[in-house]
């Protein structure tokens, strides 16, 4: 597991997932572009149970060539339409969430909350998940993930 600390202002709390959401718009979610896309649907469970709160993202791989795609995930459910969804093709997928340490650091002389990236590596940074993308509607089959060996 991963342990960061968030930047926020005083007396508020980051949400990693908004700040990883707000990264994927900077890295190309424009898009006024004419690569062929799909919409994506799709559910995550970990260790059994929905994932309550976090994000996927479709990385082109292969002969696949676009920018990445990424949106929340919410009790587990997660969804993009076609407009803003992952490029037709080969796509690496990565899962994250984060949770509270319970612990507080100090970053810039404000003490935040620490988190940890709680979801193994090998759903995200070493990700062992793929998925293809058709143009149009994919209902994708659920990404199942389990606890074990990072």
């Amino acid at each position: 597991m991963t342990s960061r600390s968030w930047f926020a202002a005083p007396g508020t709390h980051a949400v990693p997932v908004v700040a990883a959401l707000a990264i994927g718009v900077l890295v190309g979610c424009g898009r006024s572009d004419s690569i062929p896309r799909g919409a994506v649907e799709g559910t995550v469970t970990f260790k059994g149970d929905p994932l309550a709160e976090g994000v996927i993202r479709f990385i082109p791989s292969g002969e696949t060539q676009g920018p990445m795609a990424e949106t929340a995930i919410r009790e587990g459910v997660f969804a993009m339409p076609k407009a803003s969804g992952p490029c037709v093709g080969t796509q690496r997928v990565e899962i994250l969430a984060f949770r509270k340490t319970g612990r507080k650091i100090m970053n810039e002389g404000v003490e935040n909350e620490e988190v940890e990236q709680f979801i193994p590596p090998r759903y995200n940074a070493s990700s062992e998940l793929s998925a293809t993308i058709k143009a149009g509607a994919n209902a994708l089959a659920p990404f199942v993930l389990a606890d074990g060996p990072q």
